[in-house]
C-alpha cells in the first residue's frame, strides 16, 4: 500500500512538474507572441507611412501639374486679350470719344 502511495506521490510531482514547465513555456510563448506583434505592427506602420509619403508626393505633382495648367491658360488668356486690345485700341478710344462728346 505505502508502495501505492510513493508511487502516486511520484506521479502527482511529475505532473505538477510537467504544468509547471508548460506554464513557464505558455509564459515564454506570450512574450515571444507580443514581441512579434509588435514588430509587425513596426512593419506595417513603416509601410503605411511610406505609402502615404508616396502619396503624397503623387498629388503634390499633380496639384503642381494642374496649377502650371492653369497658369498657362491665364497667360495665354491675358496674351489674347492683349491683343485683342492691341488691335481694337482706336475703335475704342473713337467710341470713348464719342460717347463724351455726345
Amino acid at each position: 500500500m505505502n508502495e501505492i502511495i510513493t508511487r502516486l506521490n511520484e506521479i502527482e510531482e511529475k505532473a505538477g512538474a510537467i504544468l509547471a514547465a508548460a506554464g513557464e513555456k505558455k509564459e515564454a510563448m506570450a512574450a515571444q507572441f507580443e514581441r512579434d506583434r509588435q514588430e509587425i505592427d513596426r512593419k506595417y506602420e513603416k509601410m503605411l507611412a511610406q505609402e502615404i509619403g508616396e502619396y503624397e508626393q503623387t498629388l503634390k505633382s499633380e496639384a503642381e501639374r494642374e496649377l502650371s495648367d492653369v497658369r498657362r491658360c491665364n497667360e495665354e488668356a491675358l496674351l489674347r486679350l492683349a491683343q485683342s486690345f492691341a488691335g481694337q485700341r482706336e475703335a475704342l478710344a473713337r467710341q470713348i470719344a464719342d460717347r463724351v462728346t455726345r
